[in-house]
Formats: structure tokens, C-alpha cells, sequence
């Protein structure tokens, strides 16, 4: 759980476009705090799915990024990039008045 004056720092900077919402991700996907989850790669990808979609992952969608992190024809940088440039994403986050 966010710190109460870290979560509402954030959220002024988004709703003020001082920053997206991919680089607001980015921060947190990649810091060492999330990091240190040592999460396999199905976690991983059924974080990107809450973070980015709200949602949870369809099937075909979990075995489609899994299976391309699992083979290495991707990094979780790769998958990161996939989830926050998408239309969905970016609906979302039109739907909260900020920036993707």
C-alpha cells in the first residue's frame, strides 16, 4: 500500500501532465521495490494486466506474453512497452484525464 502523501504527490503530477502514465509505470514497475518481488513471468504479466487494463488476463493474452518472456523473444522492458502503448491502456487513461 502507497504512503498517503507519496500516492497523492503522485497523482497531482499526473493530473497536472507533469508526467504520463507510462513514465509514472515505469517508475514503479521498475524500481527496485517491485523488482525484488522476484516475480516469474505469469506474475509479471498478471501485474501488467491490473496496472495497465484494470483487469485481469484473458488467456490467450497471459500465454501469449508469458510464452515470449519464457522463449526470449522479449524483455519485461519489451511487454511493458506493449501493455503501455496499447489503445486499451490509453483509453484508460483518457477515461481518468491524464496523459498515457
Amino acid at each position: 500500500m502507497p504512503d498517503q502523501g507519496g500516492q497523492a504527490g503522485w497523482v497531482i503530477k499526473l493530473m497536472n501532465g507533469e508526467v504520463t502514465g507510462t513514465s509514472c509505470a515505469y517508475g514503479f514497475v521498475f524500481s527496485p521495490e517491485f523488482t525484488n518481488l522476484n516475480l516469474d513471468n505469469s506474475d509479471f504479466v498478471k501485474y501488467m494486466y491490473k496496472a495497465f487494463f484494470g483487469r485481469e488476463a484473458d488467456e490467450d493474452g497471459l500465454n501469449y506474453w508469458v510464452g515470449k518472456l519464457d522463449n526470449g523473444t522479449a524483455t519485461r522492458e519489451d511487454i511493458f512497452a506493449g501493455f503501455s502503448g496499447s489503445a486499451e491502456f490509453a483509453n484508460l487513461c483518457a477515461g481518468y484525464g491524464i496523459n498515457a
